[in-house]
């Protein structure tokens, strides 16, 4: 009888573990969805977001060789009012 006690009790606890799961597997899609959305209606919010990815990535590199050129570099992260908007699919 204890041991059925037991597994009832561990089956529960189980159960509210799944349920917390859920809920934080929850707020973080919709976090995602909230960004992909803020991104979407202002450009430069995602070229600063890729900016700093850009800045974290080059942290942890020892060599950064630019294949292009200078010029080339500033085409790619280049900070214009004129950035394209992010397609809605």
């Amino acid at each position: 009888m204890k041991d059925i006690i037991n597994k009832l009790i561990i089956a529960e606890k189980d159960a509210q573990v799944n349920a917390i799961k859920r809920k934080d597997e929850s707020a973080n899609v919709r976090d995602m969805l909230n960004h992909a959305k803020l991104y979407q209606e202002h450009p430069m919010l995602f070229k600063l977001k890729e900016l700093e990815t850009l800045e974290k990535v080059v942290a942890k590199v020892d060599v950064l060789q630019i294949n292009n050129g200078f010029s080339g570099l500033l085409d790619m992260v280049q900070l214009t009012p004129s950035c394209k908007k992010i397609s809605s699919q």
